[in-house]
């Protein structure tokens, strides 16, 4: 999780954030998260820094001890506090009576979740591209024909000469970024 610095995006503009990370000790991020913890958690963050984010964490700890997924718990909160927005529900997986009991049926749950959040996000850039072009549901360059119109038989279309115009393509879904501590993987 360290290296999200080296992301090709900025962690404030990647769209979909998949966070997996374990907490060592009594709530201590381990050595190799640490950097990411320490800049999600400054207070000096915009309120709204993840705004444009959608996440979810998956959390691995150990009842244990007293800081039961503390880190993952606390990425969580930290995300909706800077106003990221959680796409599926935090996961806390526990070491002491066996990981796989929420892990699994988590990953089960996380893959469709993750491509439904992208189409729904593809789908809002092309609703807010075809706006921006001027293209919007009822309006169109001519008038319809009326329901009870006779159908149109010497050959003619409708727009005459004119040639129909392209469905704009929509935009390719969002990348996924997945963070990952080492302990955790």
């Amino acid at each position: 999780m360290n290296d999200f610095k080296k992301l090709d995006t900025p962690l404030e503009e990647c769209k979909i954030i998949v966070f997996v990370c374990s907490t060592t000790g009594n709530g201590d991020a381990p050595s190799n998260a640490d950097r990411c913890w320490r800049y999600l958690k400054k207070r000096s963050n915009p309120k709204d820094l993840m705004s444009g984010t959608s996440f979810t964490v998956l959390g691995l700890g150990d009842t244990n001890y007293n800081k039961f997924c503390y880190l993952g718990i606390g990425i969580d909160k930290r995300m909706n506090e800077m106003g990221g927005a959680r796409f599926y529900p935090l996961g806390c997986a526990d070491e002491g009576t066996g990981l796989e009991e929420v892990v699994e049926p988590w990953l089960d749950g996380l893959w469709p979740a993750v491509e439904a959040r992208r189409a729904e996000l593809a789908s809002q850039g092309s609703s807010s591209a075809s706006s921006a072009s001027g293209d919007s549901e009822g309006e169109t360059a001519e008038e319809a024909p009326a329901a009870d119109a006779e159908p149109r038989t010497d050959g003619e279309s409708l727009a005459g000469s004119q040639t129909p115009t392209p469905a704009a393509t929509p935009p390719p879904p969002p990348p996924l970024t997945a963070l990952f501590d080492a302990a955790a993987t």
